[in-house]
């Protein structure tokens, strides 16, 4: 029920979100709008907007996607800091 759509530009991009969308519609899916956001990797294009059913989606910075924080800058990256301290936490709760 989780899913990401990664694209090279912007055009594809708003063209596989197109496809999801029929997809979806085609089988009776909801896609939850406020839970779907934009993020870019590499030269920022925050300013152009993609659509999904006729609903512009966010850009965001930041996202929390399966546990794992991804944030926008010129390269890929991630942050696990969150998933570690509460292993941790989780562990010396047990102990």
């Amino acid at each position: 029920d989780d899913m990401c759509i990664i694209a090279l530009s912007l055009k594809c991009l708003q063209r596989l979100l197109k496809i999801c969308s029929d997809y979806c519609a085609d089988w009776d899916i909801c896609l939850n709008l406020k839970q779907t956001k934009n993020m870019v990797f590499g030269k920022p294009t925050m300013n152009d907007k993609l659509g999904l059913n006729n609903a512009v989606i966010d850009w965001v910075f930041e996202w929390k996607y399966l546990s794992v924080v991804l944030r926008s800058a010129k390269q890929f990256g991630c942050s696990v800091t969150d998933r570690v301290r509460s292993f941790y936490k989780s562990l010396n709760s047990i102990l």
